[in-house]
């Protein structure tokens, strides 16, 4: 399969679990303390790496960044992701962002 095709299914993926997500924790289920570690939660995480792998960056604006800190902020001081996740950006092991 070729990576344009194998992301394309990844990303659909990931916009079906997205609309589960909603569903399930409400529309802030990233703010959402029962989202994380859910079997969602984990296979979002396992088709972010896939494309990651394949090669696929998003395009993030500087809103949604700004954004991201702040929510990134809440799930270190909330103990869900580790506070030094992004220090060793070389590390290809993605088991030490969640805790």
């Amino acid at each position: 399969m070729n990576n344009n095709k194998e992301i394309q299914e990844l990303l659909e993926r990931r916009e079906i679990l997205t609309e589960m997500a909603e569903i399930l924790y409400g529309d802030l289920w990233v703010a959402n303390d029962d989202f994380w570690n859910s079997p969602t939660d984990l296979e979002m995480r396992e088709i972010q790496i896939q494309l990651i792998d394949l090669g696929w960056e998003a395009d993030i604006d500087d809103d949604i960044k700004a954004l991201g800190e702040i929510l990134g902020e809440d799930l270190i001081n909330r103990g869900i992701i580790s506070p030094d996740w992004w220090e060793d950006e070389d590390d290809d092991d993605d088991e030490d962002l969640f805790l």
